[in-house]
């Protein structure tokens, strides 16, 4: 997405620590709202014992004017923007275990369904013998 010559989130990064403070909260807030959504249209569940739509979820959808997926990609785009303008969140970043899981994500990724088809099997094999 950025280049060496191309760095279009230069003027973020250059903004008074006045300004970045508040976007950086904003986006972390955005990032925790909206990707915590548990609310489908089919299953409109809350992680309480009730059937109703969570209220707060109600207010921040605009009575679920914002869809779920919506909801994912505005997340999404939050910590992406955050990881991109941020020096902290780049740091962040670069330490060891962000690295060694940068380093192992696709290797997982392709095995995944391996181990998961194993343990399946495992399991089901298990209670019906």
């Amino acid at each position: 997405m950025e280049t060496s010559e191309v760095r279009p989130f230069d003027r973020v990064r250059n903004l008074s620590i006045w300004w970045k403070i508040p976007l950086n909260f904003l986006l972390i807030a955005l990032f925790v709202i909206y990707g915590s959504n548990s609310n489908d249209m089919g299953s409109e569940n809350c992680y309480t014992n009730y059937d109703d739509m969570c209220p707060f979820f109600k207010a921040v959808t605009f009575n679920n004017f914002i869809e779920q997926t919506s909801c994912h990609y505005i997340a999404s785009l939050s910590i992406t923007v955050l990881a991109f303008t941020s020096e902290s969140t780049q740091w962040f970043l670069t330490t060891w275990p962000f690295q060694f899981l940068g380093k192992v994500s696709y290797t997982l990724y392709l095995i995944h369904e391996l181990i998961v088809v194993w343990a399946m099997r495992d399991t089901y094999n298990y209670f019906l013998s």
